[in-house]
């Protein structure tokens, strides 16, 4: 197994502490000589404290021959809003560069109708943008393309997706 390549990766992850939500849980009591479509329930309700763990970063290491090559690492940074991914940033190495992803959802686009709505709705997890980004440095890198999703509203303040417009380096 001397000349394989073997692909090591290793993930890092934190949490965050969250508000006390409350749980319910349905109790059945039992009673002798009661089928089951007569079981009456108790209801028991209690505070748990929630937490949010999450991926911080990535770190994907290829050893050939058993060493180790230059390591792949992806940094992750989160929405306050919804908890999902507003970046993601990969470093290839010294000459493979540095791409950076980020996802753009209705609470930080711009306050059109159409993200109103979708924020009263509580549609907060639809990425309604992303852009991709590549440089040889984190803080030299060109747009290379990106999808924006485009909405238009329809009667009873409802909306639907008209279309999903795919561009390389147009915004």
């Amino acid at each position: 197994a001397n000349n394989d390549t073997v692909k090591v990766t290793n993930y890092n992850y934190r949490y965050q502490k969250l508000d006390t939500v409350l749980y319910c849980k349905c109790i059945p009591l039992y009673m002798p000589g009661v089928t089951y479509t007569d079981v009456e329930y108790n209801l028991l309700v209690y505070p748990a404290r929630n937490t949010w763990n999450y991926l911080t970063d990535k770190k994907e290491i290829d050893y050939e021959k058993g060493k180790p090559l230059k390591p792949i690492v992806t940094n992750y940074d989160y929405n306050n809003l919804n908890y999902q991914p507003s970046d993601m940033i990969t470093d290839y190495g010294a000459n493979n560069g540095v791409s950076r992803t980020d996802y753009y959802y209705p609470d930080n686009r711009d306050t059109s109708e159409v993200y109103n709505i979708m924020l009263k709705k509580n549609i907060i997890s639809d990425v309604v943008e992303q852009k991709n980004y590549h440089g040889q440095q984190q803080n030299n890198m060109s747009l290379i393309n990106g999808q924006k999703n485009i909405y238009e509203v329809i009667v009873n303040n409802d909306f639907m997706p008209v279309v999903a417009e795919s561009n390389s380096c147009t915004w």
